[in-house]
C-alpha cells in the first residue's frame, strides 16, 4: 500500500498516481488531520488483506484436507475389504464422484512394496520417506500414479496407456533395483515387490487389490529380494480354510488363550503343521486367511489390555517369517509367551 507525497499539483502527477494504485495522493504542506485519517484507513486495509489472506489459507487448508480425506477412503476401500466392495463402486464415474478421482488413461496396475522393517521400527518411517523420493525419481516422469502407506507396506496404483505397458514394466523395474541400493543405507532386510495383472477398466480395481496381496504372501515360497507378479503363483495348491484350521480347531484355539491351556494350544498348532507338511505348495491366498483367522481369533480371546500390544507382536511375528512353517511356528511361539505371561 502506497501514499504519493509531492509538492506539484500538476494534474499529471495525479494522474499518475492513479496508474500506480496509490492509495491516496497528498500535497504539501501536509494537513494532519487528512494525513490521519489516511493512516486509519492504510490500517484499515492492511487487516482486511491480512484476513482475506488467512480465509484463503484456511479454504485452502479445508480443500486439501478434504482431498486427503477422500483419498485416504479411497485406498481404504479398496485395500481393506476388496471382496465385499459392491458391483459397480469402482466405476470411473462413481470414483470421480466419491473420490474426485479422475484416471486419465484405461489400463491400470497394483503393485506393493512390503519389507522386514517393522511397524515399530523407528527406520522403517525414513524408509517410507526415501521410497516417496524413489517413486518420484523412477515413474512418475513416466507414469501417472497414486500411492498410500498402510500398515507394512507401501502401495502404487498404475495408470497408463497400451502404448506405455513398455515404460511401466521398465520403472517398475528399475523401482526394484533403487529399493535394493537401500540396503546400503538401512541395513539387511527383505524385500518384496508384489504386482497384480494389468487391468483393463477402473472396475477391476478390486481384483487387482487381491492379486497383489496374494503376491506379496508369495514370499513365503520365494527365496530373498523378491519381485513377485500374480500369474507367478499359477498351479499352487488352493485349499478351503476349514482344513487348515476347522471350526473344532478355532474354538480349541479360543479356549487355549481364554484359559490359558498351553498343551491346547500346542496341539492345534500341531494339526496346522502337520498340514502344511503334507501341502508344501498352498496359494498364498489359503495362507493369508489362515494367518487372518489365527489371529482374530486369538486375539479376541485375550484380555483386552493387551490386544494391541498382542497384534502387534504378531504382526512382527508374520513380518519375520520366511516359510509358511516359519510363520506358524513364529506365531505359536507369541501366544505360548503370551499365555506364560498371563499365568
Amino acid at each position: 500500500l502506497f501514499v504519493l507525497l509531492s509538492g506539484y499539483r500538476d494534474f499529471e502527477y495525479a494522474q499518475s498516481a492513479v496508474k500506480l494504485n496509490v492509495v491516496d495522493y497528498l500535497l504539501k504542506p501536509v494537513d494532519e488531520d487528512r494525513l490521519n485519517a489516511i493512516l486509519v484507513r492504510l490500517c484499515q486495509m492492511t487487516d482486511e488483506r491480512r484476513r482475506e489472506t488467512s480465509d484463503r489459507e484456511e479454504l485452502r487448508s479445508i480443500r486439501d484436507r478434504a482431498i486427503r480425506e477422500k483419498l485416504d477412503r479411497f485406498w481404504d476401500q479398496l485395500l481393506l475389504s476388496p471382496q465385499s466392495i459392491p458391483k459397480g463402486r469402482f466405476h470411473a464415474d462413481r470414483i470421480s464422484m466419491e473420490y474426485g478421482l479422475n484416471f486419465e488413461h484405461p489400463l491400470f496396475r497394483l503393485l506393493a512394496i512390503e519389507t522386514r522393517l517393522t511397524e515399530r521400527s523407528g527406520a522403517r518411517f525414513s524408509f517410507e520417506g526415501k521410497l516417496d523420493e524413489l517413486v518420484s525419481e523412477t515413474i512418475s516422469n513416466k507414469i501417472d500414479y497414486l500411492c498410500c502407506h498402510r500398515g507394512f507396506r507401501f502401495y502404487i496404483l498404475l495408470n497408463f496407456q497400451e502404448s506405455q505397458l513398455g515404460p511401466m514394466r521398465n520403472a517398475v523395474s528399475g523401482l526394484y533395483y533403487a529399493c535394493r541400493e537401500l540396503h546400503d543405507a538401512f541395513g539387511e532386510f527383505r524385500l518384496t515387490i508384489g504386482l497384480s495383472e494389468v487391468k483393463r477398466s477402473s472396475e477391476m480395481l478390486p481384483d487387482a487389490a487381491d492379486e497383489v496381496n496374494d503376491a506379496i504372501w508369495g514370499r513365503l515360497f520365494f527365496v530373498g529380494d523378491q519381485q513377485i507378479r500374480y500369474d507367478q503363483l499359477n498351479g499352487m495348491e488352493r485349499m478351503p480354510s476349514s482344513v487348515l484350521l476347522s471350526e473344532d480347531s478355532a474354538r480349541q484355539l479360543a479356549d487355549a488363550i481364554r484359559y490359558l491351556k498351553k498343551d491346547v494350544l500346542a496341539a492345534v498348532f500341531s494339526k496346522i503343521q502337520h498340514v502344511l507338511q503334507g501341502h508344501p505348495i498352498i496359494h498364498p491366498r489359503e495362507i493369508s486367511r489362515l494367518v487372518d483367522r489365527l489371529m482374530d481369533c486369538a486375539i479376541a480371546s485375550m484380555v483386552e489390555d493387551e490386544r494391541e500390544r498382542q497384534r502387534d507382536d504378531l504382526n512382527d511375528a508374520v513380518q519375520a517369517a520366511s516359510t509358511s512353517l516359519q510363520l506358524i511356528q513364529s506365531l505359536y511361539t507369541v501366544l505360548e509367551l503370551y499365555i506364560d505371561e498371563q499365568k
